[in-house]
C-alpha cells in the first residue's frame, strides 16, 4: 500500500475513532497517548486471529481490579469499537493503533 493511501486509511480510522469513542489520555487514567495506541494495536491483533469480542472483554475484565474500574470501562470501550465498527475490519492492526494514538494526541 502506498504512503498516501496508508495515511488516507488512517485519517479515516482516526475520525471513526472521534466519532465512536473519545479515546484521550485523560480518559484512561494512567495510560499516555502510546500506551493507549498500542492497546488498540493489541486488539485488532487479536480480532484478526480470531478471538472473539467476548473473549476479549473477558480477558480486559479479569486484567483489572476493582479499584481500576474507570480504566476498565473506558479501555472495553475501545475494545468493543474496534471489533463493531467497519472501518476496523478493513485496517491492520498498525494502523489501528496508529489512529487511536493520533486521535488521543489530538483530543
Amino acid at each position: 500500500m502506498s504512503c498516501r493511501n496508508v495515511l488516507l486509511v488512517v485519517g479515516t480510522i482516526v475520525l471513526a475513532v472521534f466519532a465512536s469513542t473519545s479515546a484521550t489520555a485523560s480518559d484512561v487514567p494512567g495510560m499516555t497517548c502510546p500506551e493507549i495506541g498500542s492497546f488498540a494495536q493489541q486488539v485488532a491483533q487479536r480480532k484478526a486471529e480470531g478471538v472473539s469480542v467476548d473473549d476479549a472483554i473477558r480477558r480486559l475484565r479479569q486484567s483489572f481490579g476493582s479499584e481500576h474500574a474507570d480504566s476498565e470501562h473506558e479501555l472495553e470501550k475501545i475494545v468493543r469499537a474496534i471489533y463493531g465498527m467497519q472501518i476496523f475490519s478493513t485496517a491492520s492492526p498498525e494502523e489501528v493503533g496508529t489512529a487511536y494514538q493520533t486521535a488521543c494526541e489530538m483530543g
